[in-house]
C-alpha cells in the first residue's frame, strides 16, 4: 500500500494517467510495487459507501489481477474513483481491468 505523501504527490504531479468511468488511474515507475485507492468524500458522503466500493477496488486488484504481477513490477499506482453514485462490482472489475491494460 502507498502511505508515503512525498511518493503521493510526486505520483499525482509528475505520473501519467489514463480514465475509465467511474475510475482515473495515475501511474509512474518506482523502486517498488505499490498501490493507492482513493474515494472523494464530496462525491460519496456515506462513509459506509466509501469503504465498500474501496474494498471492492481492493478485492479486485489483490485477489482477480494480481495473477499476473510481472507487467506491474516496479509501478506506483493510484486508482481515484470519480463517480457520484456507488458501483457494483462487476462493473469496478471490468473498469480496472481496462486501465490495467493499458499500462
Amino acid at each position: 500500500m502507498l502511505i508515503d505523501k512525498k511518493t503521493i504527490s510526486d505520483l499525482f504531479e509528475r505520473g501519467r494517467t489514463i480514465k475509465a468511468f467511474p475510475l482515473i488511474m495515475f501511474y509512474m515507475e518506482s523502486n517498488a510495487q505499490k498501490v493507492l485507492f482513493s474515494v472523494s468524500k464530496k462525491k460519496i458522503k456515506r462513509a459506509v459507501d466509501r469503504n465498500r466500493i474501496k474494498r471492492h477496488l481492493k478485492a479486485i486488484y489483490f485477489n482477480d489481477l494480481s495473477l499476473n504481477p510481472n507487467h506491474l513490477s516496479k509501478q506506483t499506482i493510484a486508482f481515484v474513483y470519480t463517480s457520484n453514485k456507488p458501483t457494483n462490482h462487476l462493473e469496478l472489475k471490468v473498469k480496472m481491468t481496462k486501465l490495467l491494460e493499458a499500462i
